[in-house]
């Protein structure tokens, strides 16, 4: 598969990158973060509620930016946080993509298996809390999209990598509109954004984390 300049990591980030899904232990760690917590690991940067700059929300929009480029590309017409499905709390899910035989709608989310919530189930099944975040799309999008004629399918990944298996429903549904030629490069392109923009999107986080632990350090002015 060909990638373009455009999708190539900047040399700082993509060595960030492997250092956390290398779980690679590193010297330039404060013992604590500036939330308080203990700081073993980056691990805990991910997730930090005192991150700004760059943020999980980034991440998500760094992936959904990809998907719709790469739909597009292929002349799917997509929406990005479509207002057409009613709910009550204004829930919006993440993409619309209008085929010709009915629409699929998504919603993306990134989850960390290594969070207490999920630790135990996790350590105990691959892929576990990819699942149950997937099922908790399903709930909460599945009847006011299916209102509309429109068919929900979640995608849900976790922080270092593993993407739940109903991903492979929505590229099958996806591609069966395209000429049977250009449907193995959709599929594939699709995957590498979302991987692309979960590791980007992790080594962007930690990036900003560090500048601001190390600002608080007085390292860096």
């Amino acid at each position: 598969m060909h990638f373009s300049a455009n999708q190539r990591f900047p040399s700082h980030l993509y060595r960030e990158a492997m250092r956390i899904r290398c779980l690679t232990p590193r010297n330039d760690l404060p013992p604590y973060c500036t939330c308080g917590a203990a700081l073993g690991s980056v691990h805990h940067l991910l997730t930090c509620p005192d991150n700004h700059g760059y943020t999980a929300i980034h991440r998500h929009n760094e992936v959904i930016a990809g998907m719709a480029a790469i739909a597009r590309s292929h002349g799917i017409v997509t929406t990005i946080e479509p207002t057409c499905y009613p709910a009550e709390d204004a829930r919006r899910p993440d993409i619309t993509f209008s085929l010709a035989s009915k629409a699929v709608v998504t919603d993306f989310t990134v989850v960390d298996p290594c969070c207490a919530s999920y630790l135990k189930q996790s350590t105990l099944t691959q892929g576990e809390a990819a699942r149950q975040a997937a099922d908790r799309k399903t709930r909460k999008h599945t009847d006011a999209v299916s209102s509309v004629g429109h068919t929900f399918v979640p995608i849900a990944a976790e922080v270092y990598g593993h993407i739940d298996p109903q991903l492979l429903t929505l590229l099958r549904a996806v591609a069966r509109e395209l000429p049977e030629y250009e449907r193995r490069h959709y599929a594939q392109a699709t995957i590498h954004a979302i991987a692309r923009g979960i590791q980007l999107g992790n080594a962007n986080i930690v990036a900003f984390a560090m500048k601001r632990l190390h600002a608080r350090k007085g390292l860096i002015q």
